[in-house]
């Protein structure tokens, strides 16, 4: 759901409940977390999966990590748990310094969506983490710097962790080592959409546009944020840039 940015630095952005789209996918979760339940109804299996669902839209996937484990192993042939599990693990990737132990958990997450798609999941969302996840596993930088990549990846681990004042603190310290780094600035705003801080939010949804009027995604995420907020107008403004871009 993170399409590929047309710059020098493409780093996709790999969070699986953004926005709109993540409204679209509690949805399918529930839909199907019923019709799972009703097969098995555990009621402990229903807790975990409640509890897991809930982190994963509260962003903390380390902690529903452990538990999406859990399920696919009981529920194996259960696409939503699967799907569920291939977000979590795409949001810790960054957990480790090691780029061959993130190599290998992107390559789980790919193997994980695409047993999901095998057993009939047809969400757009899994198509489009399936489009852009890379196939051999090797994220690109999000800068050729060392230093501005490694605190990039600093945010989304501590995304990951829903430490946000973590996570804004390493993004604002990659803006200040190169003021040019879009997704720094792109992702302080998404922090400030899961705080409810829409008019924050905007500011640095705007911010990232002035960086790179040409990449869509910021443009996309400020009217999820228009949404969110109630301005039905602007946001329908913000989607059709995102469109023509």
């Amino acid at each position: 759901m993170f399409p590929q940015f047309n710059s020098p630095n493409p780093q996709p952005r790999y969070r699986a409940m953004q926005g709109a789209a993540f409204l679209l996918m509690v949805l399918l979760l529930l839909g199907c977390g019923v019709r799972a339940v009703a097969q098995a109804p555990s009621p402990d299996d229903i807790a975990m999966r409640n509890r897991a669902f809930l982190l994963c839209k509260q962003t903390n996937y380390a902690e529903a990590l452990p538990l999406l484990e859990k399920l696919a192993v009981a529920h194996p042939s259960d696409f939503v748990i699967l799907e569920a599990l291939g977000s979590a693990l795409v949001g810790t990737s960054t957990d480790s310094p090691d780029p061959a132990v993130r190599k290998q958990v992107i390559l789980r997450a790919r193997s994980v969506f695409l047993r999901a798609k095998e057993l009939g999941d047809k969400s757009d969302y899994l198509a489009t983490e399936l489009e852009q996840l890379p196939v051999d596993g090797e994220l690109t930088p999000f800068s050729v710097r060392k230093e501005v990549d490694e605190a990039m990846r600093e945010g989304e681990t501590a995304f990951g962790h829903s430490n946000f004042p973590a996570a804004l603190a390493a993004y604002q310290r990659a803006l200040q080592l190169d003021p040019k780094t879009y997704a720094a600035a792109l992702f302080t705003g998404d922090i400030y959409f899961r705080m409810n801080q829409m008019d924050k939010a905007g500011d640095w949804f705007a911010k990232a546009i002035a960086i790179n009027p040409d990449r869509e995604t910021a443009y996309r995420y400020w009217g999820d944020a228009l949404l969110k907020d109630g301005k039905m107008a602007e946001a329908k403004a913000k989607f059709i840039e995102a469109v023509v871009k």
